[in-house]
């Protein structure tokens, strides 16, 4: 594998811009804090849930899915106790969170709640750092700053980090054990890996999908450093709440109760019927291009490579997955899309040349307009109490549903040349 060199100006420039990114989140962490202490009652609505649930468990001693940390998060959110049509804002995760979070939990609101953002700005920033390396997408220094920009300007993102979304850094995990793979970093993989299971409606697809691949191609260390992390993150709960898988799996009935978001398949299609027969298109896809890979094969080659010649499938697999996981997951938004940009990133890096590269920059501006678009004339007020529903609605569907038919179109592109081309 070819590393590139840098020459000593970029060097420089790469210095400057990592320490005035320093600078900006050390600036930013502290203006945070400063604001959460002077607001007592602002709440960053995904992170207090865990950050309550955690704390009364690590403190009090008290189970985080019990009822009284329900109705203590519903007092502080809604100043009553929430209806039976509302949000509840209970506790759903798995007890794996506090890995992550535990640390947090201990300290004061205002303090964790600036952390945690600081947290997410970070994450954003590593993950577009990460991510283009790990699908193989290596733009120049211009395109890079455009992509960095209306990353952080996509509806999607905006929401995800004003609501605190863990989803970002799932997405970061995602990236991370992506780019392991990609350059042999096999225990980071694992790791990474296990981690990106605390939220399971982001990962159902990938990371079995990752694991698979290690185990065919005998990467041990991979499968043994994700089972020892996951068997960690699992167990060490247990010291505080015995039985709460138990607890975690009743949460989850109860969580399908009041939750109302469809997957993009099923807003597409408008019928559960509609939405069956598309997921399993979807997943029979890649079986007809690994059989159409085989075809093209030279003679005497018995399998598809994982990476390299005409066509990289690994690549698209690992981003048909987490297309399909967007496209099918039940109780899913619009603000866990960050990690959807992975397989746009490896769509991008399939252009090449100067027209590719003004290809992908009208796509970024394009996709930034259209949904700003979109929301500005299509949802009602922030305020209305139907803006959740229009915001799914119009919204969700838009960056799976692209990238869903980007994967299609590439992969029809690649495998099934025109007549009169050679393969």
């Amino acid at each position: 594998m070819t590393h590139r060199l840098m020459s000593p100006s970029a060097t420089l420039i790469s210095t400057m811009v990592a320490l005035l990114a320093l600078v900006c989140l050390t600036l930013s962490g502290w203006l945070l804090y400063d604001w959460f202490n002077a607001h007592e009652r602002a709440i960053v609505w995904d992170l207090f849930s865990p950050w309550l649930a955690l704390r009364r468990m690590l403190l009090d001693g008290v189970n985080p899915y019990d009822l009284t940390v329900v109705y203590e998060t519903q007092l502080a959110n809604y100043g009553r106790v929430a209806r039976p049509d509302e949000d509840q804002r209970a506790f759903s995760y798995p007890m794996s969170i506090v890995a992550v979070m535990g640390p947090l939990a201990v300290l004061p609101l205002p303090l964790a709640q600036a952390l945690w953002l600081l947290a997410l700005e970070v994450s954003v920033l590593l993950f577009l750092f990460v991510a283009p390396r790990a699908v193989g997408w290596h733009p120049p220094l211009w395109l890079w700053a455009l992509t960095l920009l209306c990353s952080c300007a996509l509806y999607q993102n905006i929401w995800a980090f004003i609501l605190g979304q863990i989803s970002i850094v799932i997405a970061l995990c995602i990236a991370l054990a992506w780019w392991g793979l990609h350059y042999e970093h096999w225990i980071l993989a694992g790791i990474c890996m296990a981690l990106a299971t605390i939220k399971p409606q982001m990962t159902f697809l990938i990371v079995p999908g990752m694991l698979l691949w290690a185990l065919w191609h005998r990467h041990l260390r991979v499968v043994a450093s994700f089972g020892i992390s996951l068997a960690l993150l699992l167990v060490l709960p247990l010291a505080w709440v015995p039985d709460w898988p138990l607890h975690w799996l009743t949460r989850l009935q109860r969580y399908a109760d009041y939750t109302f978001f469809a997957p993009p398949v099923q807003l597409f299609t408008g019928t559960s019927w509609g939405s069956w027969i598309l997921s399993s298109i979807l997943v029979l896809w890649p079986i007809g291009v690994w059989w159409r890979m085989r075809q093209l094969l030279p003679a005497g080659r018995s399998y598809v490579p994982a990476w390299g010649g005409d066509f990289p499938m690994r690549d698209w697999l690992f981003s048909w997955l987490i297309a399909v996981t967007a496209m099918t997951a039940p109780r899913t938004s619009q603000a866990n899309q960050l990690f959807l940009l992975l397989p746009l990133f490896f769509c991008f890096a399939q252009l090449s040349g100067r027209s590719g590269r003004i290809a992908v920059a009208a796509v970024e501006i394009g996709l930034v307009i259209v949904v700003w678009l979109v929301a500005a004339f299509l949802l009602p007020a922030t305020n209305h109490p139907e803006y959740t529903l229009w915001e799914h609605q119009w919204i969700s569907p838009i960056l799976p549903v692209g990238v869903t038919a980007a994967l299609v179109i590439l992969s029809l592109w690649r495998l099934w040349p025109r007549r009169g081309t050679t393969t």
